[in-house]
């Protein structure tokens, strides 16, 4: 009977073993579960983050980047027709309509991008443009481009430059269209061309040159910068030695109204020989 009740016990006890081991793994489980999805969460969040910070920066970075290239396109072709495309408005940044002896040669469209990671999409936007428009060229002006390239390459037709190599660009694409258009070669003729430009504009020869040109371009913008700060100095120095110069013309004023102001006041008490009036 003793031995009966030892072998329940032991088997009760057994049982209940399990079925506390069970809860617990089951209890681990479901804590591992709950970490997972938490860790799932902030990783996610974490992302959604980074992403809207490089938005907010290429935004912030974008409208300085974008300003400046639609000034130099503005100042490089004064003959040209160049606009601005509002933000919010369906269409590239900027768009050139290069003109020659009043006649319409075509349209350059440009998109500005000064993002930390290059994006498929950014070509994909303005390629649509470029037929939507019946652009000539489509041009992105960007901080970062595809892995392993730099300064200028080709993507789908679309030209990715440098910020620091767009005019030099812009002046190679503006000039042969000039020339396609006077010379009044048919669309055929004119995509072969247009095709032989890419490929030498994506050529090593090229790109190299292109790298060098903006090497120049970059000591052309130091001098003027340096030339612009030297001016301001000056401009500043004048401005105090000006200041001076009105204080010491004020004080001169001052001491010649005085005299002026004590003369009339001497003249009014005396009959002017110098003798005093009588009462």
């Amino acid at each position: 009977m003793r031995k009966h009740l030892e072998q329940k016990y032991t088997k009760d006890l057994v049982a209940q073993t399990a079925d506390v081991k069970k809860i617990a793994d089951e209890q681990v489980i479901k804590a591992k579960t709950e970490a997972m999805k938490e860790r799932t969460a902030m990783l996610l969040r974490m992302k959604e983050l980074e992403r809207q910070l490089e938005k907010s920066r290429s935004h912030e970075l974008g409208d300085g980047a974008e300003r400046d290239l639609f000034d130099r396109l503005r100042e490089s072709f004064p003959e040209d027709v160049i606009h601005r495309v509002a933000k919010g408005d369906n269409g590239p940044y900027v768009v050139q309509r290069v003109m020659s002896r009043a006649e319409n040669c075509g349209f350059i469209i440009y998109e500005s991008k000064n993002s930390l990671v290059f994006r498929k999409e950014y070509v994909a936007k303005i390629k649509e443009d470029k037929a939507r428009l019946d652009a000539t060229h489509a041009v992105l002006v960007s901080t970062s481009f595809p892995s392993g390239k730099k300064e200028l390459c080709v993507e789908d037709g679309v030209i990715v430059v440098s910020h620091r190599c767009v005019i030099v660009v812009a002046m190679l694409l503006r000039d042969h269209m000039v020339t396609l258009h006077r010379q009044g070669l048919s669309m055929k003729q004119r995509t072969t061309k247009m095709d032989a430009l890419y490929r030498y504009l994506t050529s090593g020869d090229f790109v190299q040159k292109l790298g060098e040109a903006g090497d120049l371009v970059d000591e052309i913008r130091d001098v003027d910068r340096k030339e612009k700060d030297s001016h301001q100095k000056v401009w500043a120095t004048r401005e105090r030695i000006l200041l001076r110069l009105k204080s010491h013309l004020t004080e001169i004023d001052n001491r010649i109204n005085a005299i002026i102001g004590g003369t009339a006041q001497s003249e009014a008490a005396t009959d002017g020989n110098g003798v005093d009036k009588v009462a």
